[in-house]
């Protein structure tokens, strides 16, 4: 994957960010749908894929929960960037989101941003696997009466 010249104001006219929040599941999904098919006042559909890839990055980062729905539109606006000659990037923070991906097999096809400014340049991290959570070094408790 290449990156976009963040010098170059008309490579940045090509690329489109779009920041979903709450929750996008089956009920709405059809407005997730909507938002990721409706180009922005700065960027025609007609004027990106004429000169250079369309950059679509969507920005998951307020996303409570989302389900398989969700993966579904990202899927299909994915597949008709690449026939356009353009492509998807994804920007999330929550290891939900990744879980999803991971479990659906689609990492792939969707490396994890950290921010917007690294999914436009294409500079993601391929960790492999997401960081566990911290978790309490407590002792276990004492069974009563001592025993095992």
């Amino acid at each position: 994957m290449t990156g976009i010249d963040v010098h170059d104001p008309v490579a940045l006219s090509r690329c489109h960010v779009v920041r979903a929040e709450g929750e996008i599941d089956v009920f709405t999904a059809t407005d997730f749908a909507l938002l990721l098919n409706t180009p922005s006042g700065s960027c025609a559909y007609a004027s990106c894929s004429s000169a250079a890839p369309f950059l679509l990055v969507v920005d998951l980062r307020a996303v409570a929960f989302m389900d398989c729905a969700a993966i579904h539109e990202l899927c299909q606006v994915r597949t008709r960037r690449q026939d356009e000659g353009g492509q998807v990037r994804l920007v999330y923070g929550q290891r939900s989101i990744h879980i999803l991906l991971r479990a659906l097999r689609l990492t792939g096809q969707f490396p994890h941003y950290a921010t917007t400014f690294k999914a436009r340049m294409g500079s993601f991290d391929p960790t492999g696997r997401w960081p566990r959570a911290a978790r309490p070094t407590s002792r276990p408790l004492p069974r009563p009466g001592g025993g095992r």
